[in-house]
């Protein structure tokens, strides 16, 4: 069996995002009015575009990953499945003057994201699906495309697909094992509502500097223009042999609390390796750094993109 880091490298896999909820966004003022309420700029979205994006509170953290794709007379939001009734909530205070309606789909959607050369070519099928809505995107350094598929037409495209020559499905359990080694972090795990987005290196794919206003933005700004947060999440390399699990607490190599393990699995890439996210101070954040997961040495490496050993 080809290993699932080698379909997204060089193939296409298709994960199964089970954590998501859909919204649908409807009327004449949909557009702009999400707009004003997401770090993407979808002002102009139109059929066939789709985006990764946060929404943020007037503080400037995180209330949600936001994944948006555009139908011919609406939008389709993905959001966190975890805290849906108040993340509606929050997009719903915004909701005052203007002529759109925030929704419930009429049918349930089945959400996922395509990494890989071979993402277009291998979705011919699952595109051509009525009432299936799709559109690229960049997520954590990776071009990738980003599907809503009707629930039940989902379910039977993936019991007939379940794998083909450089193509793999797969659910979130087994993409928790291949997704640190492509720097790729889940929302609620590796960073959270507690989360600036320069905190995570979110500002490298899921915000656009160069749109209108949003919620959030001022902070948004004076962090990117002060140079740097204060704690960033980074990615450690360790032997194998290294029992590091989530939650271990992280420290430099002079003793010093510093931070927290939030994943870990073996190394798809790095023979002999593990390798986990965790949030770290910032100043022991660079990479090449040596730190302490309990008494493991741990290498911080850059936190996107296929990982590799630092020089």
């Amino acid at each position: 069996m080809i290993p699932l880091i080698s379909r997204a490298q060089s193939g296409a896999l298709f994960v199964v995002r089970s954590d998501l909820a859909t919204a649908r966004v409807s009327g004449p003022d949909r557009a702009s009015w999400l707009n004003a309420l997401l770090t993407q700029d979808v002002a102009n979205f139109k059929p066939g575009a789709g985006a990764c994006g946060l929404a943020l509170n007037k503080r400037g953290r995180i209330v949600t990953e936001a994944f948006v794709v555009a139908s011919t007379d609406h939008l389709l939001v993905a959001l966190d499945a975890a805290n849906l009734p108040n993340i509606l909530e929050h997009l719903e205070h915004y909701l005052v003057m203007e002529d759109a309606e925030l929704s419930s789909p009429p049918e349930p959607f089945t959400w996922m994201i395509a990494y890989g050369p071979l993402a277009l070519s291998a979705s011919a099928d699952l595109r051509s699906i009525p009432g299936t809505v799709c559109g690229p995107l960049s997520h954590f350094g990776h071009p990738a495309f980003l599907f809503a598929v009707p629930t039940h037409k989902a379910q039977a495209w993936i019991a007939e697909r379940t794998s083909d020559d450089g193509f793999a499905i797969t659910d979130l359990e087994a993409f928790d094992a291949v997704r640190i080694d492509l720097g790729v972090m889940r929302f609620g795990v590796d960073f959270s509502d507690s989360t600036y987005p320069e905190e995570a290196g979110l500002d490298a794919h899921a915000i656009n500097f160069n749109k209108g206003c949003y919620l959030g933005q001022e902070v948004v700004v004076k962090m990117k223009s002060r140079g740097h947060p204060s704690k960033k999440v980074v990615r450690l390399i360790a032997a194998a042999d290294a029992p590091l699990r989530i939650g271990d607490p992280v420290s430099t190599a002079a003793g010093e609390a510093t931070g927290v393990v939030s994943s870990c699995a073996p190394s798809n890439v790095l023979a002999g390796r593990v390798v986990a996210f965790a949030t770290v101070r910032m100043p022991d954040s660079k990479p090449g750094a040596v730190l302490r997961v309990g008494a493991i040495d741990a290498t911080v490496a850059t936190p996107h993109g296929v990982i590799r050993v630092v020089d």
